[in-house]
């Protein structure tokens, strides 16, 4: 389920891992919510909403599955 969601971001000016983790992060939201994708906030909605993402980011670390499920699930 992460191929339709996946997209690559430039964290070349990140410190450290987790600052790269944090901005990649972060470029993905920004792209999910108004960036030119092949779906838009409420399709991930349709598609996604009470469903469990897996990935392979360590749990206390910023995550894109993260940004899906806060969309998915949220009540507006």
């Amino acid at each position: 389920m992460v191929r339709p969601y996946d997209r690559r971001f430039d964290v070349a000016h990140a410190q450290t891992e987790s600052e790269a983790r944090a901005s990649a992060v972060d470029e993905y939201k920004v792209w999910v919510m108004y960036g030119r994708t092949a779906y838009n906030p409420h399709q991930v909605k349709a598609e996604l909403r009470g469903k469990n993402l897996a990935c392979w980011c360590p749990l206390d670390q910023p995550c894109h599955a993260d940004v899906l499920l806060e969309i998915a699930n949220r009540d507006d």
